[in-house]
């Protein structure tokens, strides 16, 4: 049986999205460590989040669902954190959320290139239109797994903070 060009086509932007995923998440990785590590960590104003935030994540019942959620972090297991993690290994899986949040959100715009796809159909007018739903969609996507990691680092904080007696308010600098 002879697949037609469409679903030739679909194949192509569904390995082009797991290609963008893993590409963008490598790439980013080749980022020099300690220049990850000053550019994205949770004390710039861009990675602090709210208690406003935290309670919209609530409303969207996010703690409920979030876990259902594959991950993919070779690095980091984030379902079962051990009581003896040390204070090196919590600060650094804490701006590892802020990388990945950057990650996600480096993919979203870099998504609406699938759109091109369509030129390559019978119909790009008609295909146009469905490829920008499925780039926004996953670009929807990529936003739940960025509000994943900023409700994470929200809680991650707060172990910190507990765990080693700091006041809120201190700075913590970044740990390169």
């Amino acid at each position: 049986m002879l697949m037609n060009n469409i679903t030739k086509i679909f194949i192509i932007n569904t390995f082009f999205w797991v290609f963008l995923h893993f590409v963008v998440a490598f790439l980013f990785m080749r980022i020099p460590e300690n220049i990850r590590l000053r550019a994205f960590n949770n004390k710039k104003k861009f990675f602090v989040v709210s208690e406003k935030e935290i309670r919209f994540y609530k409303k969207i019942y996010l703690p409920k669902w979030k876990d259902k959620l594959p991950q993919y972090n070779k690095g980091f297991n984030k379902r079962n954190l051990s009581e003896k993690i040390s204070k090196e290994y919590l600060e650094l899986f804490i701006n590892v959320t802020c990388q990945a949040e950057i990650v996600h959100y480096i993919i979203i715009p870099l998504g609406y290139l699938s759109v091109f796809f369509a030129l390559l159909t019978n119909n790009p007018k008609y295909y146009f239109f469905i490829f920008v739903l499925i780039a926004t969609f996953i670009g929807i996507s990529n936003m739940i797994f960025s509000f994943i990691q900023r409700y994470n680092r929200f809680r991650l904080d707060k172990l910190f903070l507990k765990k080693y007696n700091i006041d809120n308010n201190s700075v913590r600098l970044p740990i390169a």
